[in-house]
C-alpha cells in the first residue's frame, strides 16, 4: 500500500481500518507501523496518527545526493571485497529483475531493484555502509515505483547488468562510474515524475522514457539486448516478502 501509494501521503494509517483490512490484531499492527516508522515509510507525529512520508523536490533532492556520495564509494569497495558468492547473489538478483521486467511486474521490478542494492552494498564488506544504503533506499522505493509506472522499467535490465559487469571486473573506478551514472538517471526519471505530478507544463514536452545506449555504459553494442534475448538459466530468488495480493494477508516485510 505505502510503495505503490494506494494510501497517499495525506491518509491518515487508521489503526480500526488497517486492523479489518489486514485481518491482524492492534499489537501487530503497531509494531508494524513502528517498523516502518523507523524504515522511512511511515511518520508519526505525537497525539496524532501516523501517515506516509510525502517528497516534494527538495526532499528528493536531498535523498538523490546522499545516495550518490554513499553509494559511489560502496560501489569502489565492493569491486575490490565482494566474493564470489555475493556477486553471484547481485547476478541472481540482477536476473530476476529482468523476468520482472519481462513479466511487466512493476512492483516486483521495484522490490528486486532495491534487494539488488543492498547486496551490492553488502558486498563492501561494510556493514555499517550496507545499512545505511539499506535505509535509504528504502526511503525511496514509492519514489521508485512511480516512476518505474510512469516511464516504464525497459531499461531497468541493462543499467543494473552493467553494474554487475563493474564488479565482476573487479574495476573500482569502472564500478563506480556505473553506479554514479545509474543514480544520475534514476534522479532524473523522478524529478521528472515530480514534474508530471505537479503540472509543470513543459513536462510533457520531454521524452517520457529516458533510455540509454550499450555504448554509453559499456562502450559496446548489442551485449545488452542479446543478454535480454536470451533464455537465461541461473537460478532466480524468491520474490521479496510483501503483503499477498490474493487474499490481503501479510507476510513478513514492507507493505506494497
Amino acid at each position: 500500500m505505502l510503495v505503490t501509494g494506494a494510501v497517499g501521503p495525506h491518509d491518515d494509517l487508521d489503526e480500526a481500518r488497517l486492523t479489518r483490512q489486514l485481518n491482524h490484531g492492534r499489537t501487530p499492527l503497531r509494531e508494524a507501523l513502528k517498523r516502518l516508522t523507523h524504515e522511512g515509510f511511515v511518520i508519526w507525529p505525537p497525539r496524532r496518527p501516523p501517515r506516509p512520508i510525502s517528497f516534494d523536490m527538495t526532499a528528493m533532492q536531498r535523498l538523490w545526493e546522499a545516495r550518490l556520495v554513499l553509494e559511489e564509494t560502496v560501489a569502489r569497495f565492493a569491486a575490490i571485497r565482494i566474493s564470489d558468492e555475493q556477486l553471484t547473489r547481485v547476478s541472481e538478483l540482477c536476473e530476476a529483475i529482468r523476468h520482472a521486467v519481462l513479466n511487466q511486474n512493476t512492483y516486483e521490478a521495484t522490490e528486486y531493484d532495491y534487494a539488488f542494492h543492498v547486496a551490492v552494498a553488502e558486498g563492501s564488506d561494510n556493514p555499517y555502509m550496507a545499512e545505511t544504503v539499506s535505509h535509504l533506499n528504502c526511503v525511496g522505493l514509492p519514489l521508485w515505483y512511480r516512476a518505474h509506472r510512469v516511464f516504464g522499467t525497459e531499461d531497468s535490465y541493462a543499467d543494473h547488468n552493467a553494474i554487475v559487469q563493474a564488479l565482476a571486473s573487479r574495476d573500482p573506478e569502472a564500478a563506480a562510474a556505473t553506479v554514479v551514472d545509474h543514480i544520475r538517471l534514476s534522479y532524473a526519471r523522478q524529478l521528472r515524475m515530480l514534474e508530471l505530478e505537479l503540472g509543470d507544463p513543459l513536462a510533457s514536452l520531454s521524452p517520457t522514457r529516458f533510455t540509454r545506449t550499450s555504448q554509453a555504459i559499456k562502450g559496446t553494442e548489442g551485449d545488452d539486448a542479446q543478454a535480454q534475448n536470451r533464455e537465461g538459466t541461473s537460478s532466480i530468488p524468491a520474490p521479496p516478502d510483501r503483503v499477498d495480493q490474493s487474499n490481503g494477508a501479510s507476510k513478513p516485510g514492507r507493505t506494497q
